[in-house]
């Protein structure tokens, strides 16, 4: 299965959690989980807007850290500023 294709943005990201948890909550259909090393593993994701995999990935409720691309690190950090104020802590 390819997820890059059919997508305008294919992310890659280190998830703090064990694979098997992760493709629990993440269809094969909607990304590809890959191994990795000390209990974190790599989601492969595609998506039309930044801000739509940035929610989705936060919504997934472990650690992660933004391989590529770099533009999905803004629309993370955005996304918090914005949770922030709602929260009424930024």
């Amino acid at each position: 299965m390819t997820v890059e294709a059919p997508y305008r943005y294919l992310a890659r990201m280190r998830v703090h959690a064990r694979p098997d948890r992760v493709r629990e909550l993440v269809p094969p259909q909607v990304g590809r989980v890959e191994d990795d090393r000390d209990g974190w593993c790599v989601l492969v994701v595609g998506g039309e807007d930044l801000d739509w995999l940035a929610m989705h990935v936060a919504r997934l409720g472990f650690d992660a850290k933004v391989l590529e691309p770099p533009e999905l690190r803004e629309a993370a950090a955005l996304l918090a500023c914005r949770l922030a104020a709602v929260a009424g802590t930024g």
